[in-house]
């Protein structure tokens, strides 16, 4: 993965030329009342046929759901803050954490299509940031709920925070 607008914008942020302006980005988050926040929020920074730049903003132990990006590959850079990941494996009976990573601000690191993972805030406290770069763009994503031994499909825009439908499997 080497898609030149996403090294431009962690160069940007790296440096530190962005850090005001993340920091506003933050604070706007913040503002919103405790009953209106969510455990991230998607920014969709570039769109192209080829791949598709996100920045995610994630509040203090803000997670996603288990989940698999489809046939897209992901490359993550942690802009702010630290993350937290954990990589799945399945079987029919339900799943096992396989690895637990941690991942620093400045650190960058790859998923590859079909992996099962959640990734989330690592801080009870501080807000985290982080760029994804998606080859080829999300299409659809699959969504788990281990507890309920239940899996179910969201496009790619969506995100991992919803009920399940009602003939998820």
């Amino acid at each position: 993965i080497c898609d030149p607008a996403f090294k431009a914008l962690v160069e940007q942020y790296d440096s530190g030329e962005s850090k005001h302006l993340l920091a506003g980005v933050i604070q706007r988050y913040k503002n919103l009342p405790r009953d209106a926040r969510r455990p991230y929020y998607k920014q969709v920074l570039k769109k192209a046929n080829d791949s598709c730049i996100v920045r995610i903003i994630w509040t203090p132990e803000g997670k996603t759901r288990p989940h698999r990006h489809g046939g897209s590959s992901a490359k993550i850079h942690v802009i702010y803050g630290v993350l937290e990941q954990d990589l799945f494996a399945l079987w029919e009976e339900g799943c096992e954490v396989l690895e637990r990573c941690i991942h620093l601000e400045t650190e960058e690191f790859d998923e590859a299509p079909g992996i099962v993972h959640r990734i989330g805030n690592a801080s009870p406290f501080e807000w985290a940031v982080s760029l994804h770069l998606f080859e080829p763009p999300l299409e659809e994503m699959e969504v788990f709920d281990f507890a309920y031994n239940e899996r179910w499909t969201v496009r790619g825009e969506e995100d991992t925070l919803g009920d399940p439908p009602e003939d998820a499997k």
